[in-house]
């Protein structure tokens, strides 16, 4: 969340709430941006490249999306309505509101790139595709359709219909989506150089053994001491074992290889420790303490050659790559857009995840 809303979120809040008092909202979350005398549920709140979205239409987009998060915060146990209550409650059903917004905005550029680039979805493919999906809802109710549609009238006021209708839309979405995708990023054919650099930059990911690394520290708790003790260990003649077997308070001085995250030294102990070149010694103060630590051995992380790995670094590269050009192509597009947003709170929203 941007530093603004950070900054004014209990004078945000309090606004909304005391709006709801003094009825400059109406009835419902959806006729709370706007005067009595606009607020209808006819009114245009956003209209995007020419096409007009009402309060209805976001309201329904709100609900969807809310329901969404209904139903995964219950296969989790947990109760997502908690996040809708109370002041703070408001300020996240502006927060989810906007979300929904954004989502229309998505879904229409989505359709228009789609129309521009000629990409083509059959009645049979889509017939197809909504016919799988409502088999795999069907399936969450042990394929019982009179169970499905009990759920679905309880919680989201559906009919059968209506769900499939849902469902074909989300599946049109989907299709065109997916074949606009294909149309922005075009083939990708990595080179041995491309390869190559993209190896040297993800080398993480591949390693068969991570990096490790051995050390001998010293941890004691005066800063005096530390400091006599840090002077005596980077003497090139120092014995530093027997300098930490005298004077460490942990009775274990020396740790064998271990990877990040694989040491009982404090995290920030450990990583200053991964940064030293064998044999230097640096003081740490951390937790109260200080550590005196020496690196005594690196090893480097073994990574397979590109050859061994050659199949998986071009999925890797090539689903990289693809995600990348994607990204930008919206990215571009939802910059210069043609967007009005008919209510100044719902454009803050809209605004903030941009406002650095």
């Amino acid at each position: 969340m941007n530093r603004f809303f950070l900054k004014y979120r209990k004078a945000i809040v309090w606004a909304i709430v005391v709006s709801f008092v003094l009825g400059f909202v109406g009835g419902s979350l959806f006729r709370r941006f706007s005067p009595p005398q606009r607020g209808s549920q006819e009114e245009v709140i956003l209209v995007v490249e020419g096409e007009k979205f009402t309060r209805q239409d976001l309201g329904a987009a709100y609900r969807n999306l809310i329901n969404s998060y209904i139903q995964l915060y219950q296969a989790f146990g947990q109760d997502f309505n908690q996040q809708l209550q109370g002041t703070e409650g408001v300020f996240n059903q502006m927060r989810y509101l906007a979300s929904a917004a954004e989502g229309l905005i998505r879904d229409t550029l989505i359709r228009r790139g789609a129309r521009e680039y000629r990409v083509p979805v059959s009645a049979r493919q889509l017939s197809q595709a909504t016919e799988e999906s409502y088999q795999r809802a069907l399936e969450q109710f042990g394929g019982d359709e009179g169970t499905l549609a009990e759920y679905l009238r309880r919680t989201q006021g559906l009919t059968l219909e209506q769900f499939r209708a849902q469902l074909r839309a989300s599946e049109e979405l989907r299709l065109l989506e997916e074949g606009l995708r294909r149309q922005v990023v075009g083939p990708i054919q990595p080179t041995q150089d491309d390869l190559l650099t993209y190896l040297e930059e993800h080398q993480d990911r591949y390693q068969s053994e991570p990096e490790k690394i051995r050390v001998a520290y010293i941890k004691v708790s005066d800063a005096g001491l530390a400091d006599e003790l840090l002077a005596q260990a980077q003497l090139p003649e120092t014995d530093f074992l027997a300098l930490a077997q005298e004077h460490s308070e942990d009775p274990q001085v020396e740790l064998d290889w271990f990877a990040r995250g694989g040491s009982p030294l404090p995290l920030a102990v450990e990583e200053v420790a991964f940064t030293l070149a064998e044999g230097e010694v640096r003081l740490v103060e951390e937790g109260g303490a200080f550590y005196i630590v020496k690196l005594l051995a690196h090893r480097p992380p073994v990574v397979p050659p590109l050859e061994e790995i050659r199949d998986q670094l071009e999925e890797d590269y090539i689903r990289d790559e693809e995600t990348q050009r994607w990204e930008e192509w919206y990215q571009a597009r939802r910059q210069s857009a043609q967007i009005q947003v008919n209510d100044p709170l719902l454009e803050a929203f809209l605004l903030y995840p941009t406002d650095k």
